[in-house]
């Protein structure tokens, strides 16, 4: 159990950096992300070798060429979304957390509750802004401007 922990902790940490660097560093996002994808199909196989469910993750390694050869930004958002559900999708076929078997239709609603599920603890956030003093409120305030000043810059240098 204990070595099973440290190869997920090994991968998660991996597919992070690789993630950061090939799809945020490099000059050419959707080559990284073909090359992301294809780590993490690697990934997928050696920590489970016998689960087809990484199949899904080919069509997401192959769709951001399309970006990378045509150079057209029309299919930019799509793919991105697709790219992401065939992410989930797969962690969640491996993981045994979904069942095709259930039907397509409950199968696709499966698939979408997972997705939006953490966008469910956003009214924990505000809650807990509402409990917030004076001074706290000062200092939310002030790393609040930082972030909305700093992220543009940040897209601005590496965009």
């Amino acid at each position: 159990m204990k070595e099973n922990k440290k190869y997920l902790i090994t991968y998660f940490l991996v597919s992070t950096i690789a993630f950061l660097y090939l799809v945020f560093g490099g000059e050419f996002p959707s080559l990284g992300l073909t090359m992301f994808c294809l780590l993490e199909i690697l990934g997928f196989y050696l920590l489970t070798p016998n689960h087809k469910a990484k199949l899904l993750l080919i069509p997401a390694a192959i769709i951001p060429l399309n970006y990378f050869f045509s150079a057209n930004k029309i299919w930019y958002l799509s793919n991105m979304v697709i790219i992401v559900t065939l992410l989930i999708t797969t962690v969640l076929l491996i993981t045994k957390k979904l069942e095709v078997s259930n039907g397509l239709f409950k199968f696709i609603k499966n698939i979408l509750n997972n997705i939006f599920y953490p966008l469910s603890h956003l009214g924990v956030i505000l809650d807990w802004l509402s409990l917030v003093t004076k001074d706290e409120s000062k200092k939310i305030k002030r790393v609040l401007i930082g972030l909305l000043v700093s992220v543009p810059f940040v897209f601005i240098i590496f965009g």
